[in-house]
């Protein structure tokens, strides 16, 4: 991650809104913004991958997994 979009992260943790960060890159990569109350990692990019985070988040499927750190 580039210095700027772990800095937009913190600061989006700093509003009193709800939001989302769904992550498609290396685990350890949200390991910089501790700030974050929560996320979804996703370790693929391809359009599977996509569409079951999309359908754990609106609530069609239920999330599953461990991160391994």
């Amino acid at each position: 991650m580039s210095d700027g979009e772990i800095n937009l992260l913190k600061q989006l943790s700093t509003i009193e809104k709800a939001i989302r960060v769904r992550a498609l890159w290396q685990p350890l990569s949200v390991s910089f913004v501790p700030e974050l109350p929560s996320y979804i990692l996703a370790y693929e990019y391809y359009p599977a991958a996509e569409e079951a985070a999309l359908k754990a988040v609106l609530g069609e499927i239920e999330f599953r997994g461990r991160l391994p750190v």
